[in-house]
């Protein structure tokens, strides 16, 4: 398996991807649709190295923390995608490690993200409010919403994550 970053021409197969790993649910596609769209900060997609369809991606967006201080920036990882028939076989851990290696040199001290804590603790994860970090809401279970410190984070760095409304509107926060 190759990773490497999206190219604007792999989004329809992309968004395919993202509706078959996620089905019957449509809010994963929904999300990476408005995260594409609108706080894009670096998606990696994964290839057979013969160049045939797109088997996974990751997709890592910018989101609000508010902290005492005032607005900062933090990344999102979401969503991670593996097509159903390539599940169990090391991809995701692939992509969000090649993910996590190319975010060190960002201004955000964080990657956030809602997800299987057993799943996500293999690559530093931790639950956000470790880090004195806030869930951007109470639908999001406590050990779900998960961060790892990237080189710029500051200790004492604390704060709310803010989700967009349309995050909501679309039912993609919490199980």
């Amino acid at each position: 398996m190759r990773v490497r970053e999206q190219r604007p021409e792999d989004w329809p197969a992309v968004r395919e991807l993202i509706d078959r790993a996620f089905a019957p649910a449509a809010n994963a596609g929904l999300l990476a649709e408005w995260v594409h769209e609108n706080s894009a900060a670096l998606s990696l997609v994964a290839e057979p190295e013969q160049n045939g369809p797109l088997v996974g991606q990751a997709l890592f967006g910018v989101l609000p923390l508010h902290t005492p201080d005032g607005a900062r920036d933090v990344l999102c990882l979401a969503p991670l995608s593996v097509a159903p028939e390539f599940r169990g076989q090391g991809l995701a851990r692939k992509l969000v490690t090649h993910g996590l290696a190319a975010l060190q040199s960002r201004p955000e001290p964080f990657v956030v993200l809602e997800g299987d804590p057993a799943m996500y603790a293999r690559f530093g994860f931790r639950p956000a409010s470790e880090f004195g970090l806030e869930r951007p809401s109470e639908l999001i279970p406590e050990p779900a919403f998960q961060a790892v410190a990237l080189p710029a984070h500051r200790p004492g760095l604390t704060g709310r994550v803010e989700y967009p409304q349309y995050f909501f509107d679309i039912g993609a926060v919490g199980p």
